[in-house]
């Protein structure tokens, strides 16, 4: 489905056909309220906003350039009150609002992000993420005719549930992914995500203004997977429909 339409999701108000969402322009489904940081922010700060605001992403912006800093990003520092935003955010270039949602999605593909700030007139006016897209594909009543089998991803990344939390977050640093299913003797147990890691790893002690926690610092990354994985995650069988993937997914 992502290699179709992308990655890109929204409130719809009526119901599109793929073609119809695939042309809209992306200025219908931008998230608004998005967290802008400059490179001269701490990553503590960053890292409270994204928690509070339950998002991935916040985006970034410095001396004309514009990009994000997300969650995976954080897992490469363990003293988040002693590292600025420098460090960490990618830059991403932007979309304007006039842009279709399809080439939003291409776009994300080939830069394999999940995110994109929207600049009108040089000004931030939001960010398009998975997250928008997601919500205007669940209007799209012809995914339901639409097999996952034809689409899902093989083989998977996966992680046994004895292996260390810290091996983890290297194969998602190393292969730019933030989510690894759990196994057990070959059998599904759960899903550790890159959310999971840096909101239990990377301690809060102390909340000095809105949005900002000061990182304390503990042993890097300790224990096995088994312990912080989601024991529920949403899974699906081959035969169901992208539909019901998407639904499942928001």
């Amino acid at each position: 489905l992502f290699n179709r339409v992308g990655c890109i999701t929204g409130f719809l108000s009526l119901t599109k056909t793929l073609k119809e969402l695939a042309f809209s322009e992306i200025r219908d489904f931008v998230h608004e309220h998005a967290s802008v940081f400059s490179t001269e922010d701490l990553a503590s700060k960053v890292l409270g906003e994204l928690k509070e605001k339950d998002r991935y992403e916040a985006v970034v912006t410095s001396q004309g350039k514009f990009g994000l800093v997300t969650v995976r990003n954080l897992l490469d520092i363990d003293q988040p009150s002693q590292t600025k935003v420098e460090r960490v955010w990618k830059v991403t270039g932007t979309l304007s609002p006039r842009m279709r949602v399809l080439e939003a999605a291409d776009w994300m593909i080939r830069n394999n992000i999940r995110a994109i700030p929207v600049v009108e007139n040089k000004e931030i006016v939001g960010c398009i993420s998975q997250v928008e897209l997601i919500n205007a594909l669940c209007e799209v009543d012809e995914l339901s005719e639409v097999p996952v089998k034809g689409l899902m991803r093989q083989p998977v990344v996966s992680i046994d549930i004895n292996e260390r939390t810290a091996l983890a977050r290297r194969i998602m640093l190393e292969k730019g992914i933030s989510h690894i299913p759990v196994v057990e003797y070959n059998r599904l147990v759960g899903i550790v995500t890159a959310e999971s890691i840096v909101h239990t790893f990377i301690t809060p002690i102390v909340r000095t203004t809105r949005g900002e926690v000061v990182g304390e610092k503990v042993d890097r990354f300790p224990g096995t997977v088994g312990g912080i994985m989601d024991l529920h995650p949403f899974t699906v069988g081959p035969d169901a429909s992208i539909l019901d993937v998407i639904k499942g997914l928001r």
